[in-house]
């Protein structure tokens, strides 16, 4: 008994160690992988947002933030918890086999023999789920890239109803996902069921090996005894590394596509502290022999079909690149251009003919292949990058605005200083030593360039002035975001400044006052303007005339202007929208030739171009059949969901609190959701039963192998042959059991995983489709948001059932088995354990319980924090433009919201590590105490010898178990979080729709009963009716829009709408759209409530061209048709037709593939005259009963302007049309003009009666038309 005791002592004390180690490697491995995952996402973003744009053109904004949300936490959870359980079993493994050899190398050998299977089997295992996980990894990226574009343009997806169509488009890539994650279960299945198979066989190998021995007395049964244990040991932390190794195997496979990302160099670096700077810019800048093609942009179709055809490793991805390239035509072709110091010069040219490239080459967003540009005589790229785009303040075509106040937006646009605090002796890194910083931008700075941008006023109308929070679109009109892009273009005081149709949004009023604002803050600085307005260019010293790549003319406005044959005179000579007449829009023969002579060869060779590279084919997105009733239900809940309700008297922002939400934060309610997980997983039951079978005969195995051990001491001392025979067969019985339980078991669990996941993700994004368009504007639903959590989020929700479903069975199974293989054996023994063992799970539970709140915190800081990266990510050629100061910004708000839970996450895992070390003392202690009073048990002849050995071994392969399950289990805690909030938005009603019943809620869904199908029959007859409405943005109560307004339009009446900037002419637009909801008063339409009619339907009557156009990354043809209500009719003549008429047909006829070419990531391959020519198409396409044109023409040239409104006008002809313009000569032939201020209608009439009245609208004109003289 002294021995006994005397071990007994040993093993607590041994437990005392493994608490302590165990304590410092949990601690140790949660600080490094935190640390490490915080710090890998910290490259990734600066990366990001360092690269030039010849890598963004090569993938899509989804993509890249995809990788951010869901890639590197499954880094961060690999170098963790898996990675110690795995150091744990190699820990295990290696001292298993030493002792063997210490005690008979021969049996220790032999055993050896059957560990390459086992490692062969495992590298397998390693190179297919990394693999796997590469294209896996890549796939849903795809996926991720559609819903960043469906939701940031969800007003066109809502306008033209193809939330159906964003659903299959992604669907269908969650499909090819799925059937990838499937394949991967499969052979982790097989392989996890080979290794434990092997290891079981061999220890019937090792039995029979050591009964030889034993019988040629080369070995005792004691030592025979004490190496089979060691080597069992050793093959159990073998046969389980496959669990914790495929874990880190695909953790491999998505750190490839991040490190990827990490580790390219760009060839224009914008976070470069190389080059010089120049003390004194005077702003000269000159063209030399300038040639340039723009870079080939990623085609993702063409991706796909390499994978098909080849099934290329990603890793030689590189071989096929060149297959899905398409040379383009240089843009610019021996380009000369000489820009004086100090002077104000304008670049005109047709649409597309490469004025806006000469912007971005100044800029450095690219560099030319042939040539060179100089500044101040310096080559642009012997200058510090930074430096140069600090100096430089843009204001773009279409301005974006960031997330946050309007202050802070402002203040994005300072420039950047040499950082004081740079240690030279330090490593440079871009978040805590950095060679530049953005300068301090002093509130008094910013009021000052909002008050040059003529922005001031209407900022300190809005409820918080400067404070006032606007997300990615804002309710802000764009004629606000252009005078706030234009003031944060001059808050920095640039040495050089460039407008790329900087004032194309403003009304005629603003457009006034911010001329002579930019006049004054140009003074003296070299300012390039590219324009299509005269007015804007007309005081220009230089205007230079592109054409075909080239600089065709130069010289004053009065110099051009009256130039014999020369293109600016005719360029001129075409009616201009702003000075044009009834008559003028007749036009003449020479404004064709100058459309010849300006756009034919001029789009084809420049922006179109580039598009040259984009060849693909058609690609219809099917919807993939739905294979589970949930799905099913859920469809036909969407396209309930997207019908009209009866108005209800509610203000929108009551409705957003009815409906469980709060404008600025959701309430999120956890009621029962771990129970509805499981109800949506209803239709795998059948697999988790078969799963669930799978795992119990997992969980017995141990008990059952507990139960075979205890005999193998005596069958090595009686060396009975017949009987070490039986006991092989009986291992090898438990090893084919053991494979066949670990097969079903990963298979059938992971396959109802991977469908949950797909249901949960297809369920969330049709829930962000039905969603009306003022819930996007509340500042938690941004896109970066939405998305993150659609990558995140979908997954987390599996922490609730699949795996931790199939851990808790196989425990229970264990335990189970346990208990009645130790009450058989030794029954005083046995309750004695199971009174104990217990504490192990104690300790993890509170561990996790502790860790609960911590986590939850640390959970939502990331979240927040990542949707801040994925902003600026999604916006990373917004931000190059802007320069490197709205770069720190963003990475100094990322590794601030990353260290906020520090903290408490540095706790919580003190709390976690010590109930593990914990557990380790209890199993150990467990285990001395086991055989001390198992050998008092025996001295009594309470139990046998081999009772106690069952019943020891049963806890102990039972606890070594329950301890390395416990380590990996998935966290249900942030399940719980992620279902929470996921249910919170599929519940959602929209506004403006019934509440379901409980009965409709169980499974029936709503649909609307209150449709007329007598009026959705037939088209609309186009009546118009605001009647005293009344209307705040919901994100903005307190701000009216408008204020009782009254206006009715007649069937067939044009009817232009006026008024300056954020009056409340586009929200007249919106609310026809019904994406938002009167407060007060009434629309009707042919004298009916609109909300009585079908909302789908109603937007298949209405033609809406907006002010910023916008396009998806898809062909030229499926843009065209996207939300078509009836594609199959649309003859291929009468599409040619449509683009003939909004004069798009020269330039679309000489792409690459004609009308099915792909046209770029939010159709970035195109100039913005060319998406609003297309845009023009679209709507007349649709042949809508009213048409709805929200500064339809603003980004087109003289030439097509002129073009496209004599074919809207035949369009025009017996519709109902509403025309928002801050062109007043284009309302020349509108039948009624409404001038709208601050909400009211202050004047209506004739275009005629207008002018003569002599009140605001003449006041306007005459403003307009003195600005063109």
């Amino acid at each position: 008994m002294f021995q006994v005791a005397r071990l007994a002592i040993i093993l607590t004390l041994m437990g005392v160690v493994g608490m302590v180690c165990g304590f410092a490697s949990k601690l140790a491995f949660g600080t490094v992988s935190t640390r490490l995952g915080h710090r890998i996402r910290r490259l990734y973003v600066e990366s990001v947002l360092r690269q030039d744009m010849a890598f963004l053109s090569m993938h899509t904004a989804g993509e890249l933030s995809n990788r951010l949300a869901l890639d590197i936490k499954l880094i961060e959870d690999a170098l963790g918890d898996t990675l110690q359980l795995l150091s744990m079993l190699v820990g295990l493994c290696v001292s298993g086999i030493a002792v063997g050899f210490a005690f008979s190398w021969q049996l220790a050998i032999a055993t050896v023999t059957m560990t390459p299977m086992i490692a062969i089997s495992g590298a397998y295992l390693s190179y297919a789920l990394k693999s796997s996980a590469e294209r896996s990894s890549t796939i849903f990226a795809r996926a991720g890239a559609i819903a960043e574009e469906s939701l940031s343009l969800i007003r066109t997806v809502t306008a033209f109803n193809g939330q159906r169509f964003e659903r299959e488009r992604f669907n269908g890539k969650l499909h090819e996902a799925y059937r990838l994650a499937i394949s991967s279960h499969i052979k982790n299945g097989l392989l996890v069921g080979l290794a434990m198979f092997i290891m079981l066989a061999s220890n019937a190998w090792s039995l029979w090996f050591a009964s030889q021995l034993v019988g040629a007395r080369e070995m005792s049964p004691g030592v025979g005894m004490t190496v089979f244990f060691a080597i069992v040991m050793a093959s159990l932390g073998l046969g389980q590394m496959f669990t914790p190794a495929s874990k880190i195997s695909r953790a491999c496979g998505v750190a490839y596509n991040v490190y990827k990302v990490i580790d390219h160099i760009p060839a224009i670096n914008a976070l470069d502290t190389t080059g010089s700077r120049l003390e004194n810019v005077s702003g000269c800048i000159e063209f030399r022999g300038v040639t340039f093609t723009y870079p080939p942009t990623y085609d993702a179709r063409a991706d796909e079909k390499a994978e098909e055809q080849d099934s290329l490793d990603l890793r030689t991805s590189t071989s096929y690149i060149g297959k899905r390239r398409k040379d383009n035509a240089a843009v610019l072709r021996n380009f000369n251009l000489t820009i004086d110091a100090g002077t104000k010069v304008a670049i005109v040219g047709g649409s597309g003919s490469g004025k806006s490239t000469t912007i971005r080459l100044i800029q450095r967003l690219y560099d030319p292949e042939a040539g060179s540009i100089s500044l101040d005589g310096v080559n642009l790229k012997q200058l510090n990058v930074q430096w140069l785009r600090g100096a430089i303040g843009l204001v773009s075509q279409e301005p974006r605005l960031f997330s946050g106040t309007i202050a802070e937006n402002i203040a994005l646009g300072s420039g950047v200083e040499l950082n004081d605090e740079f240690e030279a002796d330090l490593v440079m890194d871009s978040y805590l030593n950095r060679l530049y910083n953005a300068e301090s931008v002093s509130m008094e700075q910013i009021v000052n360039a909002a008050t040059l941008a003529n922005a001031h006023d209407f900022i300190m109308q809005l409820p918080d002035g400067y404070d006032t929070l606007i997300g990615h679109s804002g309710q802000l009109s764009g004629g606000q975001k252009q005078r706030i892009a234009i003031a944060r273009a001059i808050v920095r005081d640039p040495k050089i400044v460039l407008l790329d149709e900087a004032t194309s949004a403003l009304d005629v009023a603003s457009e006034v006052l911010v001329q002579k604002a930019l006049q004054q803050a140009t003074a003296g600085r070299t300012t390039i303007m590219v324009a299509h307005r005269l007015t804007t260019i007309r005081d220009a010293d230089v205007i230079f005339v592109v054409a075909d790549g080239h600089i065709v003319e130069r010289g004053s406005h009065d110099e051009l202007r009256y130039k014999k044959n020369g293109y600016y005179a005719k360029y001129f000579d075409t009616p201009d929208s702003s000075t044009t007449t009834e008559q003028g829009h007749q036009g003449s023969d020479h404004s064709q030739t100058l459309a010849t002579r300006l756009d034919s060869g001029s789009e084809a060779d420049s922006d179109c171009s580039e598009m040259r590279r984009l060849n693909g084919s058609p690609d219809g997105y099917g919807l993939d059949s739905m294979d589970d009733n949930t799905a099913t239900q859920l469809t036909q809940h969407d396209i309930a969901s997207e019908k009209s309700f009866p108005h209800s008297a509610a203000t929108q922002s009551d409705s957003l609190e009815d409906n469980g939400e709060v404008a600025d934060r959701e309430v999120l309610k956890a009621n029962g959701v771990t129970r509805r997980v499981y109800r949506l997983n209803r239709p795998e039951w059948p697999l988790f039963i078969l799963g669930g079978c799978g795992a119990i005969l997992v969980g017995l195995v141990w008990p059952c192998y507990a139960w075979f051990f205890g005999e193998l001491i005596f069958l090595l001392m009686n060396n009975d042959q017949g009987e070490v025979d039986t006991m092989v067969i009986k291992f090898i019985v438990l090893a084919a059991v053991a494979f066949v339980g670990n097969v079903i078991n990963t298979v059938c669990f992971g396959y109802a995983n991977e469908r949950l996941v797909r249901r949960v993700r297809r369920m969330l994004f049709s829930a962000y489709m039905r969603q009306d368009v003022a819930w996007f504007d509340i500042e938690d639903h941004l896109p970066s948001s939405l998305e993150s959590k659609l990558a995140s989020d979908a997954l987390a929700v599996t922490g609730v059932t699949g795996s931790y479903l199939s851990t808790q069975i196989t425990l229970l199974a264990a335990l189970c088995g346990a208990l009645v293989v130790g009450f058989v054996s030794c029954w005083q023994l046995a309750f004695l354990l199971f009174t104990i063992v217990p504490m192990v799970g104690l300790g993890v539970l509170i561990g996790l319980r502790i860790t609960g709140k911590a986590q939850h915190f640390a959970y939502m800081q990331l979240a927040e924090g990542n949707e801040r990266a994925v902003e600026a990510i999604d916006e990373a050629r917004t931000i190059l433009g802007l320069g490197s100061a709205p770069v720190y910004k963003f990475l100094d708000d990322y590794r601030t919201a990353l260290g906020k839970p520090g903290k408490a996450l540095e706790r919580a895992l003190v709390y976690n590590s010590f109930a593990f070390g914990f557990s380790q003392l209890v199993v150990l202690s467990v285990w001395g105490g086991a055989f001390y009073y198992g050998m008092e048990l025996i001295k009594g002849a309470h139990c046998d010898i081999i009772g106690m050995i069952r019943t020891v071994c049963a806890v102990i392969f039972g606890g070594l178990g329950l301890g390395q399950v416990l380590a990996v289990i998935p966290n249900p805690k942030a399940a719980q979080i992620a279902a929470t909030w996921i249910f919170n938005i599929v519940d959602r009603v929209p506004l403006g729709a019934e509440v379901p019943s409980k009965k409709e809620k169980k499974g029936k869904y709503f649909e609307n009963t209150r449709v007329r199908p007598s009026r959705a029959n037939k088209p609309l007859q186009g009546e118009v009716e605001f009647r005293d409405v009344q209307f705040a943005y919901p994100s903005r109560p307190q701000a009216q829009v408008l204020k009782r307004l009254s206006l009715k339009i007649m069937p067939g009446e044009v009817v232009g709408i006026v008024g300056e900037s954020g009056s409340g002419k586009s929200t007249l637009v919106s609310l026809l759209e019904r994406f938002y909801t009167a407060q007060d008063g009434d629309v009707l339409l042919d004298g009916q409530p609109i909300s009585e009619y079908d909302v789908s339907w109603l937007r298949t009557q209405i033609g809406l061209v907006s002010q910023e156009p916008h396009l998806f990354s898809s062909t030229v043809r499926e843009n065209l048709l996207y939300g078509h209500p009836a594609v199959d009719t649309i003859s291929e003549d009468h599409l040619m037709d449509c683009l003939k008429e909004a004069n798009a047909m020269e330039f679309v006829s000489q792409l690459p593939l004609g009308v099915d070419t792909l046209v770029g990531e939010k159709g970035g391959s195109m100039s913005g005259g060319m998406k609003q020519r297309l845009a023009i198409a679209r709507m007349l396409l649709r042949n809508p009963s009213i048409i709805l044109l929200d500064e339809a023409t603003s980004a087109l040239d003289n030439t097509s302007e002129r073009l496209v409104q004599t074919a809207l006008d035949r369009v025009m002809s017996g519709r109902t049309t509403i025309i928002v313009a801050h062109k007043l000569a284009t309302l020349a032939k509108a039948d009624k003009i409404v001038v709208v201020v601050k909400g009211e209608v202050k004047e209506m009439g004739t275009h005629q009666e207008l002018e003569q009245a002599g009140g605001l609208f003449t006041a306007m004109l005459k403003q307009q038309r003195d600005a063109t003289e």
